[in-house]
């Protein structure tokens, strides 16, 4: 989305126009392609003042989503920067995660990552290289002291994950 960073004009994309290479194997869609399948293109489309709101969100919180994208491996950053610029408590908890991931993983943490849920949420992934046993102890002692008591504030919409590589 390397156009929202001409603040100008961006406004004024409209829903079909910002989305058409969204189906079809890289051929270009018209929006008369979307009107006559609208009950089939299998995406519902914002109207255009709520895709108007979404991208000033956007656009209002993209300074920090860019610094997260140079701690975190993002999965799926398009959904993830939108889920965050509607959820924007969750940039703050993010952003001090690291270093609270830091005091229980150090170097063991050897990647951190987001992955967007379908069910309207995120998951903090930390890859780490301890064994099973030790990891989850360690992931324990994290949840007790840092992220159980963030819960109240997130309502559900972040949760933590453990991968091993």
């Amino acid at each position: 989305m390397s156009s929202v960073d001409k603040q100008p004009d961006v406004w004024n994309v409209t829903p079909p126009s910002a989305y058409v290479r969204r189906h079809g194997h890289g051929r270009t869609l018209s929006p008369s392609y979307f009107d006559a399948n609208s009950g089939t293109s299998g995406y519902d489309w914002p109207s255009p003042e709520e895709h108007q709101l979404r991208l000033k969100k956007l656009w209002q919180h993209r300074d920090r989503i860019q610094c997260l994208h140079k701690i975190y491996e993002f999965k799926h950053p398009t959904r993830i920067e939108e889920f965050l610029s509607e959820n924007q408590g969750l940039l703050t908890v993010l952003e001090e995660a690291p270093s609270k991931i830091d005091m229980y993983f150090g170097e063991h943490a050897r990647r951190l990552g987001l992955e967007y849920d379908p069910e309207s949420m995120i998951y903090l992934v930390i890859a780490t290289d301890l064994d099973v046993i030790e990891a989850q102890r360690r992931m324990d002692a994290l949840d007790d002291k840092w992220f159980i008591g963030l819960c109240s504030r997130m309502n559900g919409k972040l949760n933590t994950l453990l991968e091993y590589v």
